[in-house]
């Protein structure tokens, strides 16, 4: 090849390689096709789905704050950025400046009762009138998160196969 054609083409190939930027923005969810990546159950709950964006741009899709937890712990992925839904406003927020609130009362999809909130204020009224802990994203990760999961009437184990624990 031609030294003159060559260096062009590389300016070229280095502008469009630099210039080609991965999204790491949120990805719209469609809760009839969706998944949970770590439950394998629907997402019928649009306002307790989380998503984590991988530095590559593939998006990972959960049911419920506590799956997403469990995947971050189990495997070792190059996390771009992680999205939770504020609690309050129903928008997604990043994930490591969220407050967290968790209360074995409050309905999740699959039952660990963790939700979210853009500010640690709004975390700390919800916390005053309805109880709980409060958890800062660190701290939730530190957590034994199985240990916060409670039973519901569908008693569904992690992996959402039914269970026999209800038919004693």
């Amino acid at each position: 090849m031609n030294k003159f054609l060559f260096v062009p083409l590389l300016i070229v190939g280095l502008l469009i390689g630099c210039t080609s930027q991965v999204s790491l923005d949120p990805v719209e969810i469609d809760g009839d096709v969706e998944s949970c990546a770590e439950c394998n159950m629907g997402i019928n709950e649009i306002e307790h789905a989380t998503q984590v964006i991988l530095e590559d741009g593939t998006p990972k899709i959960y049911d419920d704050i506590g799956c997403m937890v469990i995947d971050l712990n189990e495997n070792d992925e190059n996390v771009g950025i992680g999205y939770v839904h504020d609690h309050d406003s129903g928008e997604w927020i990043d994930m490591k400046e969220a407050t967290y609130v968790q209360e074995s009362t409050i309905h999740t999809p699959m039952n660990y009762g963790i939700i979210a909130f853009e500010s640690g204020d709004d975390a700390n009224s919800f916390q005053a009138a309805h109880g709980g802990d409060i958890f800062s994203y660190d701290e939730l990760l530190q957590l034994n998160i199985l240990d916060l999961k409670h039973g519901d009437e569908h008693d569904h184990d992690h992996h959402g196969e039914e269970s026999d624990s209800h038919d004693e």
